[in-house]
């Protein structure tokens, strides 16, 4: 029952960015990726100047050993990110979270290189 309630959640036009990450974090938190997967793609659809949706979207199909969307998800927040920190000098930068975020190394392993911009 509590999916469905959260899928409709999602499924609301008046969801914003907040609702919905609200809603993929609950899925997290209930061990249901796929269903968060599908919430973090609803976000870069319905926001797709969002860098956040992306990196998130980049981290979880990275967990879901979708490396080549994962790559092309982050490489999008990162663009995102750059535009935004030009018009927007006290944003937010991904760049600065990517090298500490443990979803984006294998266990064990330092972060990646965050290329440049």
């Amino acid at each position: 029952k509590i999916y469905a309630l959260l899928d409709k959640v999602a499924a609301r036009p008046e969801a914003d960015t907040g609702i919905l990450l609200n809603v993929a974090d609950l899925y997290r938190q209930l061990n249901q990726t796929d269903r968060m997967s599908r919430v973090l793609e609803l976000i870069t659809k319905k926001y797709p100047n969002y860098p956040e949706g992306w990196y998130n979207l980049a981290a979880i199909q990275g967990a879901l050993g979708k490396g080549t969307e994962s790559q092309a998800s982050l490489q999008k927040a990162l663009a995102l990110n750059d535009a935004r920190l030009k018009t927007n000098p006290t944003a937010l930068d991904i760049r600065k979270q990517l090298s500490q975020d443990p979803r984006f190394a294998p266990a064990g392993q330092p972060a990646p290189a965050i290329p440049p911009q």
